[in-house]
């Protein structure tokens, strides 16, 4: 038996050997590894993500950048000194976008603005943390209430309002 020569080859991410023998070579290609579960850099702008007539552009955009967001302004004492705050607006954007996706709580949320470019396009960039989250939503319960107007119940034909009527 002649005598072989190992020399390593790097295949879908583990060492092989290739071995010769008798002057036959026997070959193992090599692919380049990769790893979907690694997260990636890319490149987003941010203003792009929003196209024009989804939800989030339409919806969330147009609800919130047309409601009068002053009653907010009287929760927020750092004028003078504390960190600067996230605007109301974009807040409720985030909050909003999440809600609309099932994602409720603080964490989640939070994770979302971290991960999801939908959501990051909303909070400009920014990571909000849960806390921050969580206390704007449990601060600012009455003034969301106050912000959209109450829904009038649906008069159908019948002239009653009553949820088992038929229009």
């Amino acid at each position: 038996m002649a005598a072989s020569v190992n020399r390593p080859v790097e295949a879908v991410g583990k060492v092989y050997k290739q071995q010769k023998l008798c002057n036959t070579s026997v070959t193992i290609p090599r692919y380049k590894y990769f790893d979907i579960s690694q997260g990636l850099f890319l490149t987003a702008y941010l203003e792009q993500q929003l196209k024009p007539g989804s939800f989030e552009q339409h919806t969330v955009n147009y609800l919130i950048d047309r409601a009068g967001l002053s009653s907010f302004d009287a929760a927020f004492h750092n004028d003078k000194t504390g960190d600067p705050a996230y605007s109301p607006g974009v807040t409720l954007k985030i909050i909003f976008s999440c809600y609309s996706r099932g994602i409720i709580t603080g964490r989640p949320i939070e994770y979302a603005c971290k991960t999801n470019i939908i959501v990051k396009a909303f909070a400009r960039g920014a990571e909000s943390g849960y806390d921050t989250i969580t206390r704007f939503i449990s601060g600012q319960a009455e003034a969301v209430k106050d912000l959209f107007p109450r829904r009038r119940p649906r008069v159908t034909r019948r002239g009653s309002s009553g949820e088992n009527c038929s229009p």
